[in-house]
């Protein structure tokens, strides 16, 4: 299996947040106390949608919700991503039903620290600026998973920015 780390510099964005509300019809993804709340990816697809997002993280939560009703009805089926830093990436494909919620606990399975090297080519781009380097592992391997198309690119941050 070959693994693919980018690097990259610039701003980072995300999707808007999810109301603070707990949906009616949900999964529930515990995070575990000693993982910190706010450094938690989860990317889901509700299968048989045309419908993936991501979970904006928060500090100081014990527990993400993502509703399994869209447009109005229940889905059948979620598929996720979650990761943690430190934390290996998991899978989670789970039938859902319409009359119960479901809880999921996001179990820390520790990874070792490995080292990255690199050099910075074209730094006379950068001059002037404040610049921050950031890893990602680039998934490629979650785009059939997720059911997504081959254009959109699942990526992991990969340490601390620099």
């Amino acid at each position: 299996m070959r693994r693919v780390l980018v690097l990259v510099a610039g701003i980072c964005t995300g999707q808007s947040p999810q109301s603070g509300a707990t949906p009616s019809h949900y999964v529930e993804i515990k995070v575990p106390r000693w993982v910190n709340s706010e450094n938690v990816f989860v990317r889901y697809q509700l299968v048989g949608e045309e419908y993936t997002g991501w979970v904006q993280p928060h500090s100081g939560v014990s527990s993400y919700f993502i509703s399994t009703i869209y447009e109005g009805r229940p889905v059948t089926r979620i598929k996720a991503l979650l990761y943690a830093p430190g934390c290996a990436i998991q899978t989670l494909d789970l039938p859902v039903s319409g009359s119960n919620n479901q809880g999921y606990s996001f179990i820390c399975q520790p990874l070792r620290s490995v080292w990255i090297n690199g050099a910075l080519t074209r730094m006379d781009r950068l001059y002037g600026r404040e610049v921050k380097l950031k890893a990602n592992y680039v998934a490629r391997w979650a785009q059939s998973f997720l059911e997504l198309g081959n254009d959109i690119l699942t990526t992991f941050p990969a340490g601390d920015a620099a």
